[in-house]
C-alpha cells in the first residue's frame, strides 16, 4: 500500500513527542511492507529517504511553521485563522497527493499541514485517516487547559477559532487516538461524524 503521511512535525524539526511519534508510525508502516512518503514543513524544501521512509519537507504553508518561536499577537491570530482552512495548503497538498498517488492519506496531527489536506484528499477520491495527538482541533492552545484549570467544555474563543477545523473533520474516514477519552471528547463535540473511530495505544522505542 502507498501511504502519504502528512505530519505536523517530523525529526529533526519540532519539539516534544509529536515528531518522534510521527517517525515511529512511518517506520512501523515501512517495516510492514508499505511505501510511505512523509510530507512535513520546515524552512526549506528537501527530499531524502531515511530508514526506508521518503521524507519531504516543504516551506511553511501558513505565515510561519515554527510555533515554538515567540510571534507578534497579530501574526499568531492570522496563523490560527488560516489553520481553519488554508487555501495555499489545500492546493499544495493536492499537488503532493496527485504526485505520489497514495492509496490512503494519513495526517498525524494537523498543524501547519492543515485540515485542508483532508479536503484535498477527498477531492481526489483518496480515503483519509487522522491520528489525534492533542486537542488542537478543539482548542487553540491544544491542551484544553487554561489558568482556571482543565476545560470541561470548549470556551467561546475555542469554539470560534475551531469552526473550520470542525467542518473539515467531516471529510475524515477513520480517526485514531492514543486514549479513549481524547477520541470521545472530539466525537462528543461533533468532530469526525463520518469517521470510524478507534484507540491505538502509543508506543516508543526503548
Amino acid at each position: 500500500m502507498r501511504i502519504l503521511c502528512a505530519a505536523a512535525a517530523y525529526p529533526p524539526y519540532g519539539k516534544g513527542g509529536g515528531p518522534k511519534a510521527s517517525e515511529a508510525v512511518a517506520k512501523a508502516l515501512v517495516a510492514r511492507g508499505h511505501t510511505v512518503r512523509v510530507i512535513t514543513v520546515a524552512d526549506n524544501e528537501t527530499f531524502e529517504v531515511r530508514d526506508g521512509v521518503e521524507v519531504k519537507t516543504v516551506p511553511s504553508l501558513n505565515v510561519y511553521w515554527n510555533y515554538w518561536v515567540e510571534r507578534p499577537a497579530i501574526t499568531k491570530l492570522v496563523w490560527h485563522v488560516l489553520e481553519n482552512f488554508n487555501p495555499r495548503a489545500y492546493f499544495r497538498m493536492r499537488r503532493e497527493i496527485s504526485d505520489f498517488q497514495p492509496d490512503v492519506v494519513m495526517t498525524i496531527s494537523a498543524e501547519n499541514v492543515n485540515v485542508a489536506t483532508w479536503v484535498a484528499a477527498k477531492s481526489l477520491g483518496r480515503p483519509v485517516v487522522h491520528m489525534i495527538h492533542s486537542y488542537f482541533l478543539m482548542c487553540w492552545r491544544g491542551t484544553k487547559f487554561s489558568k482556571k484549570g482543565n476545560c470541561e467544555t470548549p470556551c467561546w474563543q475555542c469554539r470560534l477559532t475551531s469552526v473550520g477545523k470542525k467542518l473539515c473533520s467531516q471529510a475524515v474516514d477513520a480517526v485514531t487516538s492514543e486514549a479513549a477519552h481524547t477520541l470521545a471528547k472530539h466525537q462528543k463535540y461533533g468532530y469526525f461524524r463520518n469517521a470510524t473511530g478507534g484507540v491505538i495505544s502509543g508506543a516508543v522505542e526503548q
